[in-house]
């Protein structure tokens, strides 16, 4: 094997790990759960699972990684689309991305909201960081819109944080709002209301 397939068999199979620990942590909570556990549910020893892990937390720090992974290409790729397409459509696409990025990581983003009582600021801080540049990147597309007459909006951050904490309903509540939606729907109601809040959820003053 050579050093880059055999990194990424490392980084595959930590990422196995990963998903499997935060769905423990969501059904026993992460203070309850051990790494022997987390061993038995990856049908591997525990030995084995120090090979990839020092300890039980490291797992904040690992979820952070697959959290930054995934919205750093998001964010380039909105970043790149805010050149040259028009606000409206770059809002609805970047909330609909970004809506199907929570539905992946849902265990994990349980996790944050679950166990950051348990957590130091160190442990929290990437976790934070990703959360504000998200808010930011959201809050840039209206203030985009409402320079070129799309949209009305007096408070750009504050509804760019409402349109996070929807996306994030998928997670938070997805154990009653599947009964009612699969992904494909919620997605879509993501991206109207999105929209419909960067138009005029707040008044716009002179």
């Amino acid at each position: 094997m050579t050093k880059k397939s055999e990194k990424t068999h490392r980084s595959n199979k930590l990422q196995h790990i990963s998903k499997v620990a935060a769905t423990l942590f969501f059904e026993k909570g992460y203070m309850q759960t051990t790494t022997k556990e987390i061993a038995q549910a990856c049908n591997i020893s525990v030995g084995t699972l120090y090979y990839y892990i020092k300890s039980k937390d490291d797992f904040p720090k690992i979820f952070s990684q697959i959290h930054i992974n995934d919205v750093d290409p998001w964010e380039k790729e909105v970043r790149k689309e805010m050149q040259y397409m028009q606000p409206e459509e770059i809002l609805k696409k970047a909330v609909r991305d970004f809506t199907y990025g929570v539905d992946r990581r849902q265990k994990m983003i349980l996790f944050w909201y679950n166990a950051s009582k348990y957590l130091n600021r160190e442990q929290l801080k990437d976790v934070v960081d990703v959360e504000t540049r998200v808010v930011t990147l959201f809050k840039e597309i209206i203030e985009l819109g409402c320079q070129k007459g799309q949209f009305a909006n007096s408070d750009p951050f504050v509804t760019g944080y409402n349109i996070f904490m929807l996306t994030h309903t998928w997670a938070l509540k997805r154990w009653w709002l599947k009964r009612l939606y699969k992904i494909e729907d919620y997605v879509r109601i993501c991206e109207e209301l999105a929209v419909s809040m960067a138009r005029g959820g707040l008044a716009k003053t002179d």
